[in-house]
């Protein structure tokens, strides 16, 4: 979800500030015209999207790196606390081991998070806290993402803060953290 949430947004800026499409990026990108051509103006921009998430090896990026590198053609790109990098790097990993090993710990898995203590062939079981914890994680980086469109749009950070901070937005990215 968070990811379709990122390219929504992304293809969102894209749509109302044209700017963004002069990126360099974007500029190098070849397209067969006459495809291009036939698609209406949001496929359009999906078809670049996916082009550029495919040029700039974005889908090959691990954790938050691979919404950073998308963030980054629309300048929402920034600093990512290190916590919140190493969550995301962690629930990335995590979810590859269920969905590609039937949900058991891997050796690439114990490789990438020494810190989760499993081994090989264990079952990976995600407690309620985990799931809290991965859930404040996603919702701490939405809270970021929302700042930084403000800061975007001209505000100062704190005064993006501050407008975040009165947000019921902000309180589900406090509540379990």
């Amino acid at each position: 979800i968070l990811e379709a949430t990122i390219e929504d947004v992304v293809l969102e800026f894209l749509e109302v500030d044209p700017a963004s499409l002069t990126h360099p990026s974007i500029a190098s990108i070849r397209i067969p015209l006459a495809e291009f051509e036939q698609l209406d103006r949001g496929d359009r921009l999906r078809f670049l999207l996916v082009e550029y998430t495919r040029s700039s090896k974005a889908d090959l990026k691990l954790g938050v790196n691979r919404f950073e590198t998308l963030l980054e053609l629309v300048r929402l790109s920034g600093p990512v606390e290190e916590g919140l990098r190493r969550d995301f790097f962690e629930h990335h990993q995590v979810r590859n081991a269920i969905v590609h090993r039937a949900g058991l710990a891997d050796r690439r898995l114990l490789t990438q998070c020494p810190w989760l203590s499993l081994t090989v062939g264990a079952p990976i079981v995600i407690s309620h806290e985990r799931y809290l914890h991965c859930r404040t994680a996603v919702a701490r980086y939405l809270v970021e993402l929302v700042i930084r469109m403000f800061v975007r749009e001209g505000l100062t950070r704190t005064e993006a803060e501050a407008r975040v901070r009165s947000q019921p937005i902000h309180d589900a990215s406090t509540r379990y953290h």
